[in-house]
């Protein structure tokens, strides 16, 4: 049920997304067509029309580029109005009758946010590799991957390629924590608002939102500020050598990854919890 769940909110979702993606690159490649065409055309000329021409290519390309971040916010917030739209309007009726519990339901909205975040984030990538392609000449093109490269090659050399993937794996799974907390905090903020305001929920949405990300952030800063104090008591500066600050690296990233993945899984449960008692789902 779950993966039908998913499969359904991720679709939902995509009714406005998949259209949004197309116009987001439609507006990159007008954008980047504006830049040939400034870099192309002689505007030397003293003339109102080049003037003009010119004035109208420069302000396609910066609302072309403007574009990719409204898509970014329109799409995180389409994600969000789907859950409330989904659970808390007209919408939540036929919600409430599906055979499933609410933590499947939740679930459910948790990996189709993902899903999505992880596709805007890759259509935006594309459109600002467009861009750069675009701009840039090719040589500096070819400096910046060049240098990227020996970054690369830098790194495997100081501590070793099998510890390099091992530092890309942890920054991957702290950085997905730090989306899941996001995600559950944002969801259960709305779940709140919506239990105890009778009017103005949005405005009580975002207040919470902030409240709560404040208090859990300084919260989890103290944490890893103990932990570092306590593991850092056990070394000095003359015992410090290249596998124990390798160690501490390894530390501080699973140290990253348990508090975000905590905070996320409390508060995963907390808003189970609030689902339950305001839905009244099993």
């Amino acid at each position: 049920m779950l993966k039908k769940l998913f499969r359904h909110d991720f679709a939902a979702i995509g009714r406005h997304m998949w259209l949004f993606s197309i116009i987001v690159f439609a507006t990159t490649a007008l954008g980047c067509a504006s830049i040939l065409a400034l870099e192309n055309i002689d505007f030397d000329q003293t003339s109102a029309f080049f003037d003009t021409i010119q004035l109208i290519l420069t302000l396609t390309t910066v609302m072309s580029f403007l574009a990719i971040y409204a898509y970014a916010i329109i799409g995180t917030v389409n994600i969000f109005k789907r859950y409330y739209n989904n659970l808390f309007t007209d919408e939540g009726y036929l919600t409430f009758t599906l055979p499933v519990k609410s933590s499947q339901i939740f679930g459910a909205k948790i990996l189709s946010a993902i899903a999505w975040l992880l596709l805007i984030g890759i259509v935006e990538a594309l459109c600002f590799c467009l861009f750069m392609i675009t701009a840039l000449p090719t040589y500096a093109i070819s400096s910046l991957l060049n240098n990227f490269g020996q970054m690369i090659t830098t790194a495997a050399e100081a501590v070793g390629v099998f510890q390099l993937v091992i530092y890309i794996i942890e920054i991957i799974v702290a950085s997905l924590a730090t989306v899941i907390y996001q995600i559950v905090l944002v969801y259960m903020s709305i779940t709140f608002a919506t239990i105890i305001a009778k009017k103005h929920r949005m405005i009580t949405g975002v207040l919470m939102y902030f409240v709560s990300n404040m208090l859990v952030s300084i919260l989890i800063t103290v944490l890893a500020a103990i932990t570092t104090v306590i593991s850092s008591a056990f070394f000095t500066a003359d015992s410090l050598t290249h596998e124990i600050i390798s160690a501490e690296m390894h530390v501080q990233l699973i140290q990253f990854f348990l508090l975000y993945g905590g905070a996320a899984t409390g508060i995963y449960f907390f808003n189970s919890f609030l689902l339950k008692k305001k839905l009244n789902l099993p």
